[in-house]
């Protein structure tokens, strides 16, 4: 495997938002997560399906491994993604 070093930087963000992700409205809304490593070489990888996702408050929203939110109730959450050296990322 490709070694590439510590990740120096982890960025998550929701697929097409500029800015802040948009509302989830109803129960058939959901949103992709997506999580991007910079490594210290200045590669980048995306680790979307392998990070560990929680979120506050956790009965909000659910997220699967795919990175795929789905709303569960109505509220406000922030979403922390954190990768294996334990990099976080939030949004």
């Amino acid at each position: 495997t490709e070694q590439l070093g510590p990740v120096a930087e982890l960025s998550l963000t929701a697929a097409g938002a500029q800015g802040s992700p948009a509302p989830l409205r109803g129960q058939d809304a959901q949103s992709q997560l997506v999580v991007t490593a910079k490594y210290a070489g200045g590669q980048e990888r995306d680790l979307t399906r392998s990070v560990k996702y929680t979120t506050a408050p956790p009965d909000i929203v659910a997220i699967d491994g795919t990175g795929l939110v789905v709303p569960l109730a109505d509220g406000k959450t922030t979403v922390t993604a954190t990768e294996a050296s334990g990099k976080t990322a939030t949004v």
